[in-house]
């Protein structure tokens, strides 16, 4: 089951995958690359909302992750929600493995 998704003219669209150009949103950014191994083994497909380097929390349902960041005092345009999915091309597992790299030694491969 999929959870309800907001409209399109919901105030949340403005935040999702923007990271703004200042300190706050470049520590976001520091923040989810240095989470996102975790996440993708734990919540691969779900959200994460960032204000800075604070995860304010994960889960599949991005209006309670927007709710968290007002109820918590940040606005709205400080913080960040992204969906928790692999960044670029290669996605990695941990210990330095690649995907791409344990697909190549598996047997038949």
């Amino acid at each position: 089951m999929t959870p309800e998704m907001p409209g399109a003219d919901h105030p949340v669209w403005r935040i999702v995958n923007y990271f703004p150009p200042t300190e706050l949103g470049e520590k976001a950014w520091q923040a989810l690359e240095r989470d996102m191994p975790l996440l993708l083994s734990e919540a691969r497909g779900q959200w994460a909302a960032y204000h800075a380097e604070e995860r304010l929390g994960v889960g599949p349902k991005i209006l309670e992750l927007y709710q968290e960041c007002l109820r918590r005092g940040f606005p709205p345009e400080e913080c960040v929600i992204c969906r928790i999915e692999p960044m670029g091309e290669t996605e990695y597992i941990g210990l330095g493995l690649s995907i791409e790299d344990y697909d190549e030694k598996q047997p038949g491969n």
